[in-house]
């Protein structure tokens, strides 16, 4: 039982998740934590830790850090390892292993997505706070961008080779699972520890594909986010995690940053419905009749809709 207890403490094993450790946790990975426990460890002080309890200490390392068993960190002055969490493990098993994400049941896993969205929300806010108090600080998916902004950005950054790898919010929540594209963030620092592509997932590819990857992305139903240094993510609004927390918090308009207001000509409108289809929030609707009404309230300025408009009937003002 003490075994037990320091395990899902170290790991921060939400309770909702327990029953089902051997999904998302082998023998040795429990081994390896109760050993670990709270410690950092540079590589060699590890591998001697972890002998006993395998055989190549090294490639399990290795196994584990891509697992999100394992995080690097470079609190010892040098790039060295301690016990990841829960979290993070999660996510890299929804995402890179969906099948045994599957194998806990679908209540359970609505369940651990309540307790991921809580707790994204509530670490949240002290990041928001620091961004509204100051700007150079920006917290993760700060901004709605344009499709026309988002391509800009991507041209701007000196390097010719970007990471793209699965949303870990859709692989998780799976709220819009086959009906929207997934493998679709895109990383630009993609090489700094911790990352996907640090722990051997991810894609590289041309800044010509990560264009044609954003368009795709925009034309169906995705919301591009950036805090313009790390990279851009295409967001739905069912699943992404920034905006479920900026939902619970109240920071809409705020995070991601509504930096245009949404203008729609009722005149040119031929009703064709396609705002209403790719809207995020329901700020566009369709009725039997296929009359078009717009719901400014709900709107959150994420302008997707004026690049899928046939007609040109809806454009963009600067917010105020």
């Amino acid at each position: 039982m003490k075994i037990w207890e320091t395990i899902v403490e170290t790991f921060e094993i939400p309770e909702e998740a327990r029953p089902f450790i051997e999904v998302y946790l082998t023998d040795t990975d429990v081994k390896a934590i109760e050993l670990m426990g709270a410690g950092s460890y540079l590589p060699e002080d590890l591998f001697r830790l972890l002998k006993p309890i395998v055989e190549d200490p090294q490639a399990y390392t290795q196994d584990a850090y891509s697992r999100g068993i394992f995080n690097k960190t470079a609190e010892l002055g040098e790039i060295g390892y301690k016990v990841g969490t829960f979290a993070k493990c999660i996510t890299y098993l929804a995402q890179y292993d969906p099948e045994a994400w599957k194998k806990i049941p679908a209540e359970v896993r609505e369940k651990i997505d309540v307790w991921y969205v809580n707790k994204y929300a509530e670490e949240a806010k002290p990041r928001l706070e620091e961004s509204l108090r100051n700007p150079s600080k920006l917290i993760e998916n700060a901004f709605f961008y344009t499709l026309e902004e988002t391509l800009a950005l991507i041209d701007r950054q000196e390097q010719e080779e970007f990471c793209v790898f699965p949303c870990n919010c859709k692989a998780l929540a799976l709220k819009c699972e086959g009906r929207k594209p997934s493998n679709v963030c895109l990383g630009f620092h993609y090489k700094s520890i911790n990352s996907d592509y640090d722990r051997g997932h991810g894609k590289l590819i041309t800044k010509e594909e990560a264009k044609a990857l954003v368009r795709m992305a925009n034309k169906n139903g995705l919301m591009q986010t950036t805090e313009t240094e790390w990279g851009i993510c295409n967001c739905c609004g069912c699943c992404c995690y920034p905006i479920r927390s900026s939902q619970q918090i109240g920071a809409k308009g705020l995070w991601p940053k509504k930096i245009y207001d949404i203008v729609w000509d009722e005149e040119a409108c031929i009703r064709c419905g396609k705002c209403a289809r790719i809207c995020n929030f329901g700020a566009f609707t369709q009725d039997a009749e296929k009359r078009i009404s717009f719901d400014r309230e709900k709107c959150w300025g994420c302008t997707i809709c004026m690049n899928n408009c046939p007609k040109g009937a809806i454009s963009i003002v600067k917010a105020q």
